[in-house]
């Protein structure tokens, strides 16, 4: 704890260090507040928070509530909340390769189903739905270069080119045998093996990036119809705030402190189209976080 306050009291952007925070993931520690990260336990992945700008334009605000310093109070806004999450994005490292590719090609399956059924179309930014929804797989990122989002083209060529794999996948396990006796040359020609090439490129540079966005991560969709990558114990009714000072949209939750209502803070999340301050949280709200 007395790193995070000297984190916070010195720190030149303070807020920040939250990306790390929160007990929607799992936790060693017990008992610790949940905007304090447990720095015990290093997650799986680590989300590309650096390419964000949700709140930065407004100057980060927070004051400890107590003694002990065991509460923290920030200002940000609600703007949404999650109401229909599916499954986590993670393979199992037991799995074959041919698990793996089966196991990820259902996820995405299984997130473009509420996708269709609940998100808003055209997307709350004027995007095509189905254009959103790519975007929101990646991050909005198919480039580590910094502000560089990827044309319209690019995100259906790369996300085309997953599905192919899929598909490729699919097939090569049928004709395995096959490949093995003395036809095999026959069924792989070369023309084959350099379109292949070409698109296993496209599609491990999607899944490079969509693993940054979301692996070990839900996908979800928001009560105002909005596409987000939320942490693994997230629930329905947790409520999506930007908060002053910091660089991605945050899940709460609600719960009580002796009568008083205060939040734990679930963790940092992706929300399409709130990335990069388009929310105006001028009018803000407290939070008091336990």
């Amino acid at each position: 704890m007395n790193a995070m306050l000297i984190i916070l009291l010195k720190g030149a952007k303070p807020l920040e260090i939250l990306t790390s925070a929160g007990i929607g993931f799992e936790r060693t520690m017990a008992g610790l507040p949940s905007w304090i990260p447990d720095w015990s336990h290093h997650p799986q992945v680590q989300i590309m928070d650096k390419i964000y700008s949700a709140g930065t334009r407004y100057e980060p605000t927070f004051k400890m509530v107590q003694e002990p310093h065991t509460m923290l109070a920030l200002e940000g806004l609600q703007f949404d909340k999650v109401a229909h999450s599916g499954g986590l994005h993670g393979v199992d490292t037991q799995m074959t390769k041919f698990e793996q590719t089966k196991h990820t090609q259902q996820w995405y399956q299984a997130a473009e189903s509420p996708a269709t059924t609940h998100a808003k179309d055209p997307y709350h930014n004027g995007q095509p739905r189905a254009e959103a929804f790519i975007r929101t797989m990646i991050g909005d990122f198919l480039s580590y270069e910094e502000k560089k989002k990827p044309s319209t083209e690019e995100c259906w060529s790369h996300y085309k080119a997953l599905l192919g794999s899929f598909m490729t996948s699919e097939y090569l396990q049928v004709v395995k045998p096959l490949l093995e006796s003395p036809i095999g040359e026959q069924l792989l020609d070369s023309d084959f093996l350099e379109r292949t090439h070409d698109e296993n490129e496209k599609a491990g540079r999607f899944l490079h990036f969509a693993g940054k966005a979301s692996c070990y991560r839900k996908f979800c969709i928001t009560e105002e119809g909005r596409m987000a990558i939320v942490p693994p114990l997230a629930l329905e009714g947790d409520i999506i705030c930007i908060i002053k000072g910091t660089r991605m949209p945050f899940v709460l939750r609600k719960t009580k402190r002796e009568d008083l209502p205060v939040y734990q803070i679930i963790g940092c999340c992706y929300v399409h189209g709130a990335m990069d301050g388009e929310v105006n949280i001028a009018q803000a709200e407290t939070f008091t976080i336990t």
